[in-house]
């Protein structure tokens, strides 16, 4: 057995994935669908669509372009800390703030 600490990145790594597979149910009974390249789970059924905290970055990047991460995550609700977890795996991408 491996008693050595997880780093940072494998910590959150290992979040990632266990949200990702974690499988989804609309309210009318079926499992949804996810989207990896954007974020979004979609009911084969009924159609209802809700986007995770990726997809919500996506869209709210692509509907305003110029939004700085700080606006982001107040707008989301959620911690700047979250957000730039996203930003430095490279999951999101602001053409406004440097590298």
């Amino acid at each position: 057995m491996n008693d050595k600490p997880m780093s940072k990145l494998d910590q959150h790594l290992q979040k990632f994935v266990q949200q990702r597979n974690a499988q989804k149910y609309c309210s009318c009974g079926r499992a949804m669908n996810y989207s990896y390249t954007v974020g979004v789970y979609t009911c084969p059924g009924c159609g209802y669509t809700e986007r995770d905290l990726y997809g919500k970055l996506k869209y709210l990047q692509e509907v305003n372009p110029g939004i700085t991460y700080v606006e982001a995550a107040e707008c989301l609700g959620v911690s700047f800390r979250e957000l730039n977890d996203y930003i430095k795996d490279g999951y999101i991408v602001n053409p406004l703030m440097p590298d």
